[in-house]
């Protein structure tokens, strides 16, 4: 099955993203994001989207698109 997955800059637009029938949303954190000048997502964030998500049903993709060496990677995870 097909699935439409949107991306989302800020919780706003995630939440717009579910309303308007996305099956799943991909963002970024704040940090580890390429796109640093767009608003993200906190983890505080992350939690009440995570809430709405598994209430509806939806999907959540975190995405990692910057390099990270060695030392970063307990940050990351």
């Amino acid at each position: 099955m097909t699935e439409l997955a949107l991306p989302a800059g800020s919780l706003q637009s995630a939440l717009a993203a579910f309303k308007e029938g996305a099956d799943a949303v991909y963002l970024g954190m704040k940090s580890f994001s390429a796109r640093k000048m767009a608003a993200n997502f906190s983890f505080e964030d992350l939690a009440k989207l995570r809430q709405v998500s598994l209430s509806q049903n939806k999907k959540i993709y975190v995405t990692v698109n910057t390099l990270v060496d060695d030392s970063q990677l307990g940050e990351v995870v």
